[in-house]
């Protein structure tokens, strides 16, 4: 799916962080540090979104084409103004998210996500404080959140600087690439590469994606 090119806000400290993750990144792995040269600075730091707005984003991208992705999200913020919030896709009917162009399994996941947010029963101001195995824990057994839903939120929504997604294919055909496999390795041989990065993974990741969609 393609990445977010919009920022919410800009954290000094993670600017910070990313420039040492570049550092330590190259220094360990000489394959992922010569892309690292070739693409110059990471820029996740701009992609990070609000934490809801980046859920709605990710569940909106769950296996469809990135055109298809952009082209749905960007009906749905017409709809709303611009930035996804619980309160404003809570008011929209089912057939308003269709209209969008959202299937039923999505429509159900992005009403049940606002409801839970209106009421209180879900916080994600909460979460964000808590560690990402945790957060996983709590988010997984809302229906149509899985592993890599809540790999992306932790990602784009907050901030988290060492997360690898093991389920997301983009980045296992990138490392296939990398080590100039002919076949990219499955998810667990995946995350067990990915753990030399720690603990910078999310930074290794943009520049995998980045080597197989040059718009990431």
């Amino acid at each position: 799916m393609t990445r977010p090119t919009h920022s919410t806000k800009l954290d000094p400290d993670l600017i910070a962080e990313v420039e040492r993750a570049e550092a330590h990144l190259s220094a360990i792995d000489p394959l992922l540090g010569a892309v690292i040269s070739d693409l110059g600075p990471c820029p996740i730091v701009e992609y990070i979104m609000e934490p809801f707005d980046s859920l709605v984003w990710t569940v909106v991208g769950q296996q469809i084409s990135s055109a298809a992705a952009a082209a749905i999200t960007n009906r749905l913020r017409d709809r709303v103004g611009g930035l996804f919030t619980p309160d404003a896709l809570n008011e929209l009917s089912e057939n308003d998210l269709r209209e969008a162009g959202l299937s039923r399994s999505k429509v159900r996941t992005i009403q049940a996500l606002s409801a839970h947010l209106v009421s209180g029963e879900l916080d994600l101001n909460h979460l964000a404080g808590l560690p990402d195995a945790e957060i996983m824990k709590q988010l997984t057994p809302y229906y149509g959140i899985g592993p890599w839903t809540v790999e992306m939120l932790l990602i784009f929504g907050f901030g988290r600087m060492d997360v690898f997604s093991g389920g997301d294919l983009a980045l296992r055909k990138a490392i296939g690439l990398l080590h100039d496999h002919d076949t990219p390795p499955d998810a667990r041989q995946s995350v067990e590469i990915a753990r030399q990065w720690a603990p910078y993974r999310t930074v290794a990741s943009w520049y995998l994606w980045r080597t197989v969609d040059p718009l990431a």
